[in-house]
């Protein structure tokens, strides 16, 4: 691909799961610019297309500085939408931390999800709820005007929600879990439309818990429905035994974002201002932060409604008192508490029955590949074909990689190498194998007995052939003279 509308493409930058990006410049006025065109086995799928147009929507609707800026967005000849944004000249935050190899510092984390926070409060403000925050979406670039030198842009908005479109479904099917599960909220993990501004407030109390302590809060869980059962169900390990260095007050905050109810956790604009205060800079905001042991407790009322209760007289007794007193009464009160304890035991029972019902699906994958020629073979890593170009595959989500080769007579064959844990598609030109002259076949090497016999003549060999064929007709001519003979004696006993 040489051109996309007005912009001269430099080169292919990489191929994500539902389209090609690329860097761009504008050939009038020399902009740099990223330009992702949706794969073209993608766009006939009407939700595929919608979802993929909306990330210009969303983002347009925010125009943040440190949300990605999205230029236009067009259509090429083969009917493939595409998008062109800024470029971003930088380092994902996924790569800065396997890069550090080791927790980030305090500070510097504060500084990123401050940012972060401040982005996502702009994003929520206009009703935009992105649904995939991680580190692979967020960018790092240089920015001289930050106090650090650089500046967070989170782009990815492929899957972003906007809360005021009435017809939902177009966006997300209900009943289907959408994200990344190891940055999913509980509601998330149950049904993507659930999903509210309070979810991305849970994905940034992971991307923190990640910062400060190296690892995600449930790195242990194998498997993504096991990992997304345990946002569900489990509460994370406490960061301060992670995160020696962070303060308690810092650890606090991740575990209020990390909270199983959405309602309970703090709004973007409430950990902008925490972060900002914690951090040394100025905030009106004052949102009181608990202890880290006082994290399951409810916050405590507000001092306006905290009101002492009238002095009840020493000689009155309340009638409720009168009735405790009295036998009767007090069998009221046991039968009372009898039936009150009954309905707990009725609703933990209720609970348990919905917690331990059947897991949710599996979340599953799907890979494409297509190829130049088409009806090329498609073939796993023992070589066994499973398929011919145009070739497309649904799976379950694994661990690792697999390898597959395309291959067609004539041509060379190629690899294809896609990722087990998210959907992959991959466009595979074949170039073609020259034809080779093929040596015409050695003769065996006679025997010493067959090379001492001299070659038989044409003649020979036909007389050779009368000498068999007359043989094989012995045996019949000397069974009709038998019969023959048999016959004739038989008439001299009967004269």
């Amino acid at each position: 691909m040489d051109r996309i509308g007005p912009y001269k493409v430099v080169r292919r930058l990489t191929s994500e799961g539902t389209g090609e990006l690329y860097e761009a410049v504008h050939e009038q006025i020399q902009r740099r610019a990223s330009i992702k065109v949706l794969h073209k086995e993608l766009a006939e799928d009407r939700a595929a297309v919608t979802r993929f147009l909306n990330e210009a929507k969303a983002v347009n609707l925010i125009s943040h500085p440190s949300i990605v800026t999205i230029y236009e967005q067009g259509q090429l000849d083969s009917g493939a939408p595409y998008i062109v944004m800024e470029y971003l000249e930088g380092e994902t935050l996924r790569d800065r931390l396997r890069r550090l190899g080791r927790p980030m510092d305090p500070a510097k984390a504060m500084r990123t999800a401050r940012q972060l926070a401040s982005a996502l409060s702009a994003a929520h403000a206009k009703q935009v709820v992105h649904r995939d925050l991680k580190p692979s979406s967020i960018v790092l670039i240089s920015d001289a005007d930050t106090p650090d030198g650089e500046r967070v842009k989170v782009a990815n908005f492929g899957i972003a929600k906007l809360m005021t479109t009435n017809n939902a479904s177009v966006l997300t099917m209900a009943g289907v879990s959408m994200g990344t599960p190891t940055y999913m909220s509980p509601e998330q993990c149950r049904n993507a439309r659930e999903s509210t501004d309070r979810s991305d407030i849970y994905s940034l109390g992971v991307i923190m818990y990640e910062m400060l302590s190296g690892t995600p809060p449930f790195s242990d869980a194998e498997g993504a429905v096991r990992l997304m059962m345990a946002h569900m169900q489990q509460d994370p390990p406490p960061l301060a035994n992670r995160a020696p260095e962070a303060s308690a007050e810092l650890c606090a905050l991740v575990h209020r974002m990390l909270a199983k109810a959405p309602e309970t956790r703090p709004s973007a604009a409430d950990v902008h201002a925490l972060l900002t205060r914690m951090s040394g800079g100025y905030s009106t905001a004052n949102l009181p932060i608990p202890d880290l042991q006082d994290i399951s407790k409810p916050p405590a009322p507000s001092p306006t409604m905290m009101m002492g209760a009238p002095p009840v007289p020493e000689k009155q007794p309340s009638a409720l008192a009168e009735l405790f007193e009295s036998k009767t009464g007090r069998m009221i009160a046991i039968g009372a508490g009898i039936a009150v304890l009954l309905g707990i035991i009725g609703i933990i029972a209720a609970v348990r029955g919905l917690l331990s019902g059947p897991p949710p699906p599996p979340p599953q994958i799907t890979w494409t590949i297509s190829s130049e020629p088409s009806e090329a073979d498609v073939a796993d890593s023992s070589g066994q074909v499973i398929g011919h170009t145009p070739w497309s595959q649904t799976q379950q989500i694994g661990k690792g990689l697999a390898t597959l080769t395309i291959r067609k007579k004539g041509f060379h064959e190629e690899s294809v190498v896609l990722d087990r844990e998210k959907d992959g598609s991959q466009k595979v030109t074949l170039a073609a194998d020259p034809v080779q002259k093929v040596e015409p076949a050695t003769p065996p090497t006679p025997t010493v007995q067959e090379a001492a016999q001299p070659e038989a003549s044409p003649q020979t060999k036909s007389q050779s052939k009368s000498k068999n064929k007359s043989k094989k007709q012995r045996p019949e001519k000397k069974q009709k003279k038998a019969k023959k003979g048999k016959a004739a004696g038989g008439k001299k006993k009967g004269g």
